[in-house]
């Protein structure tokens, strides 16, 4: 599923619920949101208009209920051979956009490929779990600091803003990175009220801005 939208003013969303009824979403292929610039003349020196709209893959934030976003490695299809003879034509399984979830419990289980984009959890008491190897790229969001993450074999890249959270736990190859910036207000943190526990070979890696001073006021990333 692909929504696209070329200019720079508007939206583009590829999955939208405003019925309250949608509990579930399972994605194993390529489901993308995205804004393009256009440009009229791309041989001058003038660059396009800044975009001001928001590509977002699923939005779910009018939701009450509970609802759970798996995304799933594709399964081979065999035929009599015991070969599956479209694996190199398969679509990645992944998601680009932001995903929007609304009141209710939510869970987003990330157990292969890749998820990039902005990640907002409403009201509730929810749930991100990343295994398998998947990678999430974003920053991620808690409107009530009522979210447990949990991060087994996969990567938690957070990329700005402060991630206000219940728990975390960071199991044995797992890898958190944090986005710092020059104003602290926009760096990446981890704000929990219960506990944060990474196990052994586990990773925290904290990547800072090209040109960020020396001057720079100390920064806070995970409490």
């Amino acid at each position: 599923i692909t929504a696209q939208l070329f200019g720079e003013i508007g939206n583009a969303t590829a999955i939208v619920d405003n019925s309250n009824t949608l509990a579930s979403i399972t994605n194993s292929g390529t489901l993308i949101a995205q804004i393009t610039q256009t440009d009229s003349d791309p041989n001058d020196s003038i660059p396009p208009p800044a975009i001001t709209g928001t590509a977002t893959a699923i939005d779910v934030s009018a939701s009450s209920i509970n609802v759970t976003l798996n995304q799933n490695a594709t399964s081979p299809f065999t035929d009599d051979d015991a070969v599956d003879n479209d694996a190199a034509i398969v679509p990645a399984v992944t998601i680009i956009g932001d995903i929007r979830f609304g009141s209710g419990n939510d869970i987003f289980n990330l157990n292969a490929g890749t998820a990039t984009g902005a990640l907002s959890f409403g009201a509730g008491t929810d749930a991100f779990n990343i295994a398998g190897g998947a990678v999430y790229t974003g920053r991620l969001s808690d409107s009530d600091g009522q979210l447990t993450v949990n991060v087994g074999t996969g990567t938690a890249n957070l990329t700005g803003g402060a991630a206000n959270i219940t728990s975390a736990k960071f199991g044995s190859g797992a890898v958190v990175t944090l986005q710092l910036a020059a104003n602290p207000l926009n760096s990446a943190t981890i704000v929990a009220s219960g506990a944060v526990n990474f196990a052994n070979n586990s990773r925290l890696t904290v990547l800072a801005p090209a040109g960020l001073p020396l001057s720079a006021p100390d920064q806070t990333i995970l409490t």
